[in-house]
Parts: structure tokens; C-alpha cells; sequence
């Protein structure tokens, strides 16, 4: 399944309630002491953007906190890896991303307790299918 998501990093900590408000079958929290970083479908994002900062590419500050800037991208598209892994098996992650790299792919990796998410920009994602393809993975869509 490839949907569309979106990455949405901010400097500070006012999301996490927002989160438990949305019903997707894919939102990734990730809070740290310098960050917090939000991925989730880009139809969800009216629910944690206000119109002003729903400025499409355009990084803002929130008003807020000077540290507290809006850097987004857009268009990005989740692979997701066929799971659940056992963490016995090593390289899973590595492997994918090495053939991504070596077709001049960037990608934003995301794993959970049972499985990882490789994002690439929309533009590549023909590319990245037919580089792991032609590395012997299957594809799914």
C-alpha cells in the first residue's frame, strides 16, 4: 500500500494531544528533548495545522517560542515492509536502503516494534519499486 504522507517537525511540545484525536491507520510521533516530529497522511493534517501555517513547502515560525519553527515536507509515499520482523534477522533495514541509495533514492526510515516504513518522495516512488524489484523484493501495491 503506498499513501501519501506528509513529515511535519516542530521544535516544541504541543502536538501529542492532537494525535489521539485522529483516527489514521498511520501517525508517527516522535518526541525527543529537542523535537517533536509528526508523519501522518497529508489529509490528516488540517488537525494540527492552523490555515496560516498550512502554507504548502513554506518552513514558519508558530509564533510561539523562537526555537518553536515549522519545517515540513510534502509528498512523500510510505513503503512498508512486510512484517512482523524478528529482530534475529539483521540488515532487513540496511539492505532496502542501500538499494535505494544506490539508485540515487533518498529515503526517511521509520520502524516500529514490529515492522519498519521507508518514505520516499512521491517523484521517486516509481524508481524505488523497480530498484527493489530488480535487488529480488517483491512489491505489493
Amino acid at each position: 500500500r503506498f499513501d501519501s504522507f506528509k513529515t511535519y517537525h516542530k521544535y516544541c511540545n504541543g502536538l501529542l494531544e492532537k494525535c489521539d484525536e485522529t483516527n489514521s491507520s498511520f501517525v508517527c510521533l516522535t518526541r525527543t528533548s529537542d523535537e517533536v516530529s509528526l508523519v501522518c497522511c497529508q489529509s490528516l493534517l488540517k488537525k494540527f495545522l492552523s490555515d496560516d501555517e498550512d502554507q504548502h513547502g513554506q518552513d514558519i515560525n508558530d509564533g510561539g517560542d523562537d526555537d518553536a519553527i515549522i519545517r515540513k515536507e510534502f509528498d512523500w509515499r510510505a513503503i512498508k515492509v512486510d512484517g512482523p520482523l524478528d529482530f534475529s534477522h539483521v540488515g532487513i533495514l540496511r539492505n532496502l536502503s542501500v538499494t535505494l541509495a544506490d539508485a540515487g533514492i533518498s529515503i526517511f526510515a521509520i520502524s516500529t516494534y514490529d515492522t519498519d516504513y521507508i518514505l520516499v518522495k512521491q517523484k521517486d516512488m516509481c524508481g524505488a519499486i523497480d530498484a527493489l524489484e530488480m535487488a529480488g523484493h517483491q512489491c505489493l501495491k
